[in-house]
């Protein structure tokens, strides 16, 4: 009896990737097809079923978490393993949850893959709590907690690279297009900064802290200046434009080639620590730090920023909202190092007389 032939569908939007991963694969079981993006990847789902689809978790357009909830529902008997060369535990959980049979981190054990695959095959169902699990989440980032992204080439890597002259075009470009985001993102990562150093960062993370707080605005650039710019509450309509700027951002930023480590920071930097946050509503540590040490930063600077529709917040009043969003908007932890911080240096609070000194001495 001749042996079933299954169908592997390898979504990668770099076409190395998916050219290698067929290769290794391919075989007189597995017939493997290759997409580059999500939405490629959809067109051929709604062509035909593929038994398993191999994607990468981060890619521009459509995530992997995104096209596994599309694969299952247009062929629910398919099954979903995503694979990251930066997935943290949380990532990996939430992939889990989300209905991947499992994840793989790269670069990709080639064994493992197979031996996955096979497992996928043959139709058992996904556990959440099972070895294969236990496995992935060891793979992922289940160090101290302080790790921002991992990825086969590391901050200090990517500096010497092309990170310094990238960003600087990065944020020259944001100046051109609306000054006040441009000044928004400097605060915002002196901030950050100051809270990476409460937590003890490493040189490394506090570095990539640094450079995705600079670039974590930079999808707004696709956003209309009159929405940007407006006074006052903004409609159903011009929020949903705004909410569509970590994503921007992200694929701007994915094109660079060389600011790898920044991105899940960027991309989840509004997610809330209860969930209620976008764009993929992620909760807890499912949401990368850096981007949960920029998200309050972030907060903070808004806080202390005048807007055409109220004043400038006083330090108690920030204070005051910190501590209302600790475990709701905010990471517990950070938001207390954050209280703590505003409150033993009020000095170091960016305002109008201070704020160039203050950004010189911190190095921007």
């Amino acid at each position: 009896m001749t042996p079933k032939k299954y169908d592997i569908l390898v979504v990668d939007d770099e076409p190395e990737v998916t050219t290698c991963l067929s290769e290794v694969i391919s075989s007189e079981r597995y017939a493997c097809t290759s997409a580059r993006s999500g939405p490629e990847a959809v067109d051929l789902l709604r062509q035909r079923p593929f038994d398993v689809v191999l994607a990468d978790m981060l890619m521009p357009g459509m995530d992997g978490l995104e096209l596994l909830q599309e694969a299952r529902r247009v062929h629910p008997e398919s099954r979903g393993i995503l694979m990251s060369g930066r997935m943290t535990s949380g990532m990996a959980k939430s992939a889990m949850r989300h209905g991947a049979f499992d994840v793989i981190a790269k670069p990709v054990d080639v064994d493992r893959m197979r031996a996955l695959i096979a497992e996928a095959c043959q139709g058992s169902a996904p556990v959440a709590d099972s070895s294969r699990t236990n496995l992935a989440l060891r793979e992922a980032d289940t160090g101290s907690g302080c790790r921002l992204a991992a990825g086969e080439k590391g901050p200090a890597d990517m500096a010497r690279q092309c990170c310094s002259n990238m960003v600087a075009g990065l944020t020259a470009s944001l100046q051109a297009k609306n000054s006040a985001t441009m000044r928004h993102s400097v605060n915002t990562a002196y901030y950050a900064q100051a809270l990476g150093r409460q937590l003890d960062l490493s040189p490394d993370d506090l570095l990539v802290l640094k450079t995705a707080s600079l670039v974590h605005d930079i999808g707004k650039i696709g956003i209309p200046d009159a929405i940007l710019d407006k006074p006052g509450k903004l409609t159903v309509q011009e929020y949903a434009l705004v909410r569509r700027h970590p994503r921007i951002g992200y694929e701007i930023l994915h094109h660079t080639g060389c600011l790898g480590p920044v991105l899940p920071a960027v991309l989840f930097h509004h997610e809330w620590w209860n969930g209620a946050g976008y764009p993929h509503g992620f909760r807890g540590e499912q949401i990368p730090l850096a981007a949960r040490i920029i998200h309050a930063a972030d907060a903070i600077d808004a806080m202390f920023s005048q807007r055409s529709y109220r004043r400038r917040y006083t330090l108690p009043q920030v204070v005051e909202e910190l501590e209302s969003g600790l475990g709701g908007q905010f990471d517990p932890r950070i938001g207390r190092v954050a209280i703590d911080w505003l409150e033993t240096n009020p000095e170091l609070v960016l305002t109008s007389p201070n704020r160039e000194h203050l950004l010189a001495e911190a190095g921007y």
